[in-house]
């Protein structure tokens, strides 16, 4: 039972030219509640916020104004407090492909993740759970699929792995960042069934973005 509570959230850049300074406001006033089982749709055009709105909530960046509570509680700025927020609220980023080191294995992505917020839990069971995580995500069979690197797979299948590792640490809210938005017309609704699926098999809180090429009669930072 997770409640994201997001209350007159603001981010402004300092911008500098030169001798010269000035401030651009990326983020205004932004408030919204994001409860368990529900999904919130942030629609706006290309630059109006979408994605710096998600990285606040991640924490990736500290608001100028506003507060972000969860549960009731405003989240800790470092220590534990912090890595329990981070722990319940996990991102889903818009290019699968960036997103994955092309070094590692598939495996290897989705057991750091495990190893970091479950230290205690042992290589045998790490191991079943990478598996498990990918056969949640119906990337099957899951063996193979371990084995393999960020380059030898589809766009959709990328973006499947993206969606499986931010499933590790057993969040309460997702935040997913134009999800579907890099990926070809034709896997999109995979993709998109895939997440309204694991939001109701997981009772997650899902937050999702998504680009309008026509501009909003309101603010887009505001349009829910």
């Amino acid at each position: 039972m997770t409640t994201l509570d997001v209350r007159g959230l603001g981010k402004d850049y300092r911008l500098r030219d030169g001798w010269h300074s000035s401030t651009m406001r990326a983020v205004d006033d932004v408030s919204f509640t994001l409860d368990h089982g529900r999904t919130i749709a942030l629609v706006g055009q290309s630059g109006s916020g979408k994605s710096t709105v998600a990285k606040l909530l991640l924490q990736l960046e500290r608001p100028t104004r506003g507060e972000i509570l969860l549960d009731g509680a405003p989240v800790a700025r470092r220590g534990a407090g912090l890595a329990s927020y981070r722990r319940t609220v996990q991102m889903v980023f818009q290019d699968p492909f960036a997103s994955l080191n092309p070094y590692h294995t598939i495996g290897h992505h989705l057991a750091r993740p495990i190893r970091l917020h479950h230290p205690r839990m042992s290589d045998a069971d790490v191991g079943k759970r990478v598996l498990e995580l990918l056969e949640r995500v119906r990337l099957t069979p899951a063996e193979n699929v371990a084995r393999r690197r960020p380059h030898e797979l589809s766009g959709g299948q990328r973006q499947r792995v993206a969606i499986a590792r931010a499933l590790a640490p057993e969040p309460g809210i997702l935040i997913a960042d134009e999800p579907v938005s890099m990926l070809d017309v034709s896997i999109r609704l995979g993709v998109l069934n895939l997440l309204a699926t694991l939001q109701r098999e997981e009772d997650l809180g899902v937050s999702t973005s998504r680009t309008t090429w026509r501009p909003p009669a309101t603010s887009p930072t505001r349009s829910w």
